[in-house]
């Protein structure tokens, strides 16, 4: 009777639960790469592509993604628009950018329209594992985890509103001002775990702030 290591393990895949993979929508016009990506991806993940971003929408509909990345540069909707509609009407959805060179403030452009990180062209295949981890397992721990409280301070009231609806899916506890007077004054009455401060506002600027 063969009791050995190799039946025990036989007996216990036998048994296991599978469980189910993360779902990753990859966004190209590139046919190449998104096929270099899925094929990289599915050694991981469960992965839905899509070369064409107006049929995005279309397929949110009837999926829900654990992690999208969405190319930057694309004909018919670009990247940042799609992330608008994305982020309208599903903004749980954590959004990675790809970038190319030349596209820096474009990325940053993104991170103000709830992006949640951008990855630049050629990718590190590696450094894009890391990622997506870290974004799937923060999503796992804000489901599980008391709200936290923040504070949110801009002088663009329009980012602002944009900005909370975003984050409000994730359960937060948040509170926006565009007055720094009233943001010191929330600080004083409540124990926020992060503030939010915008570097560049009339009155002062966001490192004056901080020192304050």
């Amino acid at each position: 009777i063969n009791l050995g290591l190799g039946t025990i393990r036989g007996i216990n895949m036998a048994n296991e639960v599978k469980l189910k993979k993360k779902l990753i929508f990859v966004v190209d016009d590139e046919e190449e790469l998104l096929l270099s990506l899925q094929r990289v991806l599915k050694t991981k993940y469960d992965v839905l592509t899509s070369k064409n971003s107006r049929d995005v929408m279309d397929m949110l509909s009837t999926i829900s993604p654990d992690c999208m990345l969405i190319d930057i540069r694309m004909p018919g909707m670009t990247g940042i628009e799609l992330l608008k509609e994305i982020k309208f009407a599903y903004s749980q959805i954590p959004v990675l950018i790809m970038t190319g060179h030349g596209d820096e403030n474009d990325a940053i452009t993104t991170l103000r329209y709830g992006a949640t990180g951008f990855i630049k062209k050629p990718i590190d295949i590696y450094a894009l594992f890391d990622e997506i981890e870290r974004i799937t397992s923060c999503e796992e721990e804000h489901e599980s985890a008391e709200p936290a409280k923040l504070l949110l301070l801009d002088d663009e009231t329009e980012f602002l509103t944009s900005f909370k609806r975003a984050l409000s899916v994730k359960n937060y506890n948040i509170t926006t001002t565009a007055e720094v007077d009233e943001a010191f004054e929330l600080i004083k009455k409540n124990n926020y775990d992060i503030v939010m401060v915008d570097i560049k506002m009339p009155k002062m600027n966001g490192l004056d702030f901080i020192k304050e």
